[in-house]
């Protein structure tokens, strides 16, 4: 028996992120979150059939990579100021544009060295032509996305992350973005093997979001405080 899969829980960032939604609003997010872990509990044993499932114990997130669960790091302000600032520019661009959606803390169902992976991106986005909007089913990711975001957190390198790009990369993915709030950069792996780091005032343009422009500088700034 063991535990082998649990998705973030969201709600709970969010409660932290987002100081203006009410209780009954932070409620309603954690409930759909434990429908989510209660559905993907019921789904492991299809993807890896003989595992017994059982809902894990703690709170902790997990990944599953090579058969075997490993837990993410629990995240501080930093880590999540910066995703909270990635998640609202790209998903403002993506209700725009109404060709793609890009969600937090998602599975992904992957291969990596012919064994079942399944990472759980800071970001994924993922188009419309290979995912239609209509796809409303309470499950991880289906279809490889174009996108997946990782933000380095404390107790992580950036070699870590690197290697994890390239596994990325191995699996299908067209375009992984590593982000470092300590360095303040984001380096940007490309499925033909190019990368560039990005830092200061250069701004991410990628093909994969068309008229999208993020300043690096802008993900990291000390957010403004009130009445200043």
């Amino acid at each position: 028996m063991c535990n082998l899969y649990c998705l973030a829980d969201w709600g709970e960032q969010l409660h932290e992120q987002v100081k203006n939604l009410t209780e009954e609003e932070k409620s309603q997010i954690r409930a759909e979150f434990e429908e989510t872990v209660d559905h993907v509990i019921e789904l492991a044993p299809r993807i890896l059939p003989g595992v017994e499932i059982t809902r894990p114990e703690s709170d902790d997130r997990y990944e599953l990579v090579d058969g075997e669960l490993k837990p993410k790091v629990s995240q501080k302000f930093k880590y999540s100021i910066t995703q909270l600032r990635l998640l609202t520019a790209i998903n403002d661009w993506c209700e725009q544009q109404q060709i793609g959606r890009v969600l937090p803390e998602w599975g992904v169902l992957l291969q990596r060295s012919g064994n079942d992976w399944v990472p759980v991106p800071d970001l994924t986005y993922v188009s419309y032509q290979r995912l239609s909007p209509e796809w409303d089913e309470d499950a991880p990711c289906p279809v490889l996305p174009e996108l997946v975001i990782e933000i380095i957190s404390p107790g992580q390198s950036f070699g870590e992350l690197t290697e994890k790009a390239e596994d990325y990369l191995s699996a299908g993915i067209d375009r992984i973005w590593v982000v470092d709030p300590q360095a303040q950069s984001v380096t940007v792996f490309r499925k033909d093997g190019r990368f560039e780091t990005l830092r200061n005032n250069q701004f991410i343009n990628d093909s994969l979001l068309p008229e999208l422009e993020l300043r690096v500088a802008d993900l990291f700034s000390k957010p403004e405080q009130g009445g200043q």
